[in-house]
């Protein structure tokens, strides 16, 4: 896995189950070589620029990502959820994803899911100029 981001420059808080650790390094990998900034450590949350969520069945189960969802939806933090399958949150789970930007890449190429995450970042969390991931990479 990438190293979490610990500096005080702009960052994106990254949330999943680790269960899924082996999906979830691919895009993670992609977006760090692009110069994007990204933390996991939950004690630095609340000063992130943002939040991405890597969802799967797994995942709308684990206590900890319906932790920093909840956070996120309480501080009004953009959230972008990508679902890594078919997914969705049962009902006794009180988390609406209406309001969270989704990905949902079952029906695109990796490398096309990690360009629309990207895209949805912030601009302040990329080092250095920022570089778009391309197909050819």
């Amino acid at each position: 896995m990438v190293p979490s981001y610990d500096g005080e420059d702009p960052f994106v808080y990254v949330t999943y189950c680790h269960y899924d650790g082996e999906d979830v390094s691919f895009y993670l990998y992609r977006l760090v070589s692009e110069g994007a900034r990204i933390s996991f450590d939950e004690r630095r949350r609340d000063q992130a620029s943002s939040m991405v969520a890597f969802l799967s069945k797994k995942a709308v189960m684990d206590s900890k990502v319906i932790c920093d969802l909840t956070f996120a939806k309480q501080a009004y933090m953009d959230v972008t959820c990508i679902y890594l399958d078919d997914s969705s949150f049962p009902s006794f789970v009180d988390i609406d994803d209406s309001s969270f930007k989704t990905i949902r890449p079952k029906d695109m190429s990796l490398l096309q899911s990690v360009s629309l995450l990207e895209a949805n970042f912030p601009p302040d969390v990329f080092q250095g100029p920022r570089k778009r991931v391309s197909q050819d990479n």
